[in-house]
């Protein structure tokens, strides 16, 4: 018994050698890697789209919320005057990647009771619009950068890499009717 005991003992005394050396070869390889910051993945597939909400001012005030998936922070979301809009129109300038999310202009209208005159049983329609998208996976755009990635680790680097599917929007309006839309930030 005090034979296999000996054994034992030297063969987990030896794993743990073995585990301390490989551990110390970890990390004396990862220390020797140069940190080069954040990356963005997906910078050279992204494209810049309008799309555009046509309004009729008769029915009342836009409302434009900001997108439902945009993340504080993440995403630049602005409103801004430009004469080149027309007039009447809500254009939402947005840049992104089209593999990862296919956008659209959504609406709902609101019913509200005129403030002007509460007797009447008139009413004006409000309508709030955003920008919506359909998520498509991402994965094809990160695989199309592994080589990136790779180049990266061979010349003994990394970063951390951040991919926005939607780098920025810019709801524009034309000057004229710009008092006509409220932004919601």
């Amino acid at each position: 018994m005090r034979k296999s005991q000996k054994i034992l003992l030297g063969i987990f005394l030896t794993g743990v050698f073995l585990c301390g050396v490989g551990s110390g070869v970890a990390i004396g390889e990862f220390t020797s890697m140069a940190y080069l910051g954040e990356r963005q993945l997906g910078e050279d597939m992204q494209v810049t789209e309008n799309f555009d909400f046509a309004f009729d001012p008769a029915e009342g005030d836009i409302k434009v919320q900001r997108p439902r998936f945009v993340y504080r922070g993440k995403t630049q979301v602005v409103l801004e005057e430009d004469p080149k809009v027309p007039e009447n129109t809500v254009r939402f300038e947005t840049t992104y990647i089209p593999e990862c999310a296919d956008l659209f202009v959504e609406f709902e209208e609101e019913l509200i009771d005129d403030v002007n005159e509460p007797e009447t049983e008139e009413r004006r329609t409000q309508r709030t619009i955003w920008l919506d998208r359909r998520y498509y996976d991402c994965f094809p755009v990160i695989v199309r950068e592994k080589d990136a990635i790779i180049e990266d680790l061979k010349n003994h680097s990394f970063a951390s890499y951040q991919m926005h599917p939607i780098y920025e929007i810019v709801v524009k309006v034309n000057p004229d009717t710009a008092e006509l839309v409220q932004f919601e930030d």
